[in-house]
Order: C-alpha cells, then structure tokens, then sequence
C-alpha cells in the first residue's frame, strides 16, 4: 500500500482530520464506524486518512474496541491510515502490534532558510530492508508558487559535520543523535574518512583533522569545531 500511495504514476487523495483543518468539530470517526455509509463514501474518494494529533479534540475516553473496528474497517475499504503524533498532541491510541510502519521527522536547523526534513523509520514490517534507510526531503518552491517536498540529498554536509565532531573529541553515541544517524553509520563514515585521509589519529590515538579534512570542512562552510 505505501508503495502505491508514494508513486508518482498513482497520486492518491488524501482526507487529513486535525483539529486546525476541521475548525467546527471533528467528525465523530469512531461512532461512524458502526455507521457504514459514512465510511464507504470516504473511502470511494479518498484513499489516505490521515489523522493528525486528534485526541485533544474526543470529550471522552477513546475505548479500545472501536479503535480496532476503525483499523479493521480501513483495511476492509483499502483506506491507509496515518496516525499522526505532533507538538506533544497525539492521535489515536493503536495498538504497537497493529502499526505496520512508524516514521520519525526531524528538521534539521542547520540548513536554514532551507526547510530540510530528516526522516527515519523505528519499525517497517513488510517493507525491503533498501526502502527503510533515512532519507531527507526539502521544501522547494516551484515557478508557478506552488510549494513541494522532494528528496535531497545531504550525506555530503552530515559527512562533513562528522569530521569536525570527530576531531573534537565527540563520541560516537553524541555524534550519532548530533547527526541523527545511527551509531553505526557513525563508524563507517569514521572509516571512509580515515581511508581518505581526512582525518587521523595522533600518538595518543586522538582524533585529528588533517589538511584534507580542514578543506572538506571549508568546502561547506563548516568551522574545525562544532
């Protein structure tokens, strides 16, 4: 299903219900489960249902039950379901081993003005271990005014960033969540820079940044310390 929705051959409606889009009043989506007609019309016009920090705006307490018969009836109607949790307002309460796929994003503060989303995955079930690395999306303006999300690189920056952190006496574990990278990508690129010579280790096995370092660093604009 995510494969489907994401292709760019395949565009797929989206329904989002937050409080900030449904100003008068949430629909009252767990009731209306038992109500099918409601449901089934959505479901002929959209295929994305996108619940976006929604709790704050159910008076009473959401009971497990209906939570499951919403998720049994999306994946009668082919209906994708994104529960969103976002500035510490959460969606609805599913249960971990009903969740296929949880995403995290983050922005990265230091490319502004750019608007840069890192975004990692803490579970994918069913998904190829190729499509579940972190990727990067940035906001870009088209011609016409109208704003986008396309992938972007910045392994190249991150890598860059590593040398001067490296060389400050930063551990791995810091460096990892400085990154947000794993701390084992965090090793390999201390690897790659130690084979190519742009970084090295001094007699007391401290971490050094050599000249060719030094010119990464000025490449991006980057000072010798982070």
């Amino acid at each position: 299903r995510i494969t489907s929705l994401t292709s760019t051959t395949a565009r797929q409606r989206i329904k989002i219900v937050s409080p900030e889009v449904c100003s008068h009043g949430l629909p009252d989506l767990l009731n209306a489960v038992d109500q099918g007609e409601f449901f089934d019309n959505w479901s002929a016009e959209y295929r994305v249902l996108i619940l976006d920090g929604v709790m704050p705006c159910f008076s009473e307490r959401v009971d497990h039950k209906q939570v499951m018969r919403l998720l049994g009836k999306c994946r009668n109607l082919s209906l994708c379901l994104i529960n969103v949790d976002s500035r510490g307002q959460v969606g609805i309460p599913i249960p971990s081993g009903q969740i296929d796929t949880v995403l995290t994003a983050q922005v990265l503060s230091q490319f502004k003005p750019s608007l840069i989303i890192q975004v990692g995955f803490e579970k994918a079930r069913n998904l190829p271990m190729g499509k579940t690395d972190t990727f990067h999306l940035e906001l870009v303006e088209e011609e016409n005014g109208a704003l986008r999300f396309e992938e972007t690189a910045v392994e190249g920056y991150q890598k860059a960033r590593l040398l001067a952190l490296s060389a400050n006496s930063r551990k791995q574990v810091e460096i990892a969540k400085e990154l947000g990278v794993n701390q084992s990508t965090v090793s390999r690129w201390q690897d790659e820079a130690l084979n190519k010579s742009l970084i090295a280790k001094d007699d007391r096995g401290k971490t050094i940044l050599t000249e060719a370092g030094r010119r990464v660093l000025a490449k991006w604009g980057l000072p010798n310390k982070i």
